[in-house]
């Protein structure tokens, strides 16, 4: 009877090791596949499937207005450093603009009768 108690602990660990060992293969086979975006400028973003027509339009707004918004604080950064200041600041209100705009239109889209 000692022997089967034994037989069985053994067979449970040895599962426990052959599981471990394959989570531990899987996660460095998925560390080994992550690289790091191709623009380093723009922040990592992770694909998103489904949602409604409104969060799809909103994600866009909202990932656009992003781009103009680095596309201008790189314009001012030409800019003479008197003048780099006030065009950070334009730049920035009309990003925050954009995104009330788009938040709005998200808001007003999700209050409609379906």
């Amino acid at each position: 009877m000692k022997r089967h108690h034994l037989a069985m602990k053994r067979h449970h660990l040895a599962m426990l090791l052959v599981g471990t060992t394959a989570v531990s293969a899987c996660v460095r086979a998925a560390a080994a596949e992550a690289e790091p975006p191709a623009d380093q400028s723009k922040p990592v973003t992770t694909a998103r499937v489904g949602g409604s027509p409104a969060d799809r339009e909103f994600r866009a707004a909202v990932q656009e207005s992003g781009d103009r918004y680095r596309e201008a604080r790189a314009a001012c950064r030409a800019k003479p450093s008197a003048e780099r200041s006030a065009c950070v600041s334009a730049a920035k209100s009309e990003l925050k603009r954009a995104r009330l705009e788009a938040k709005a239109a998200h808001d007003a889209a999700q209050k409609r009768p379906r």
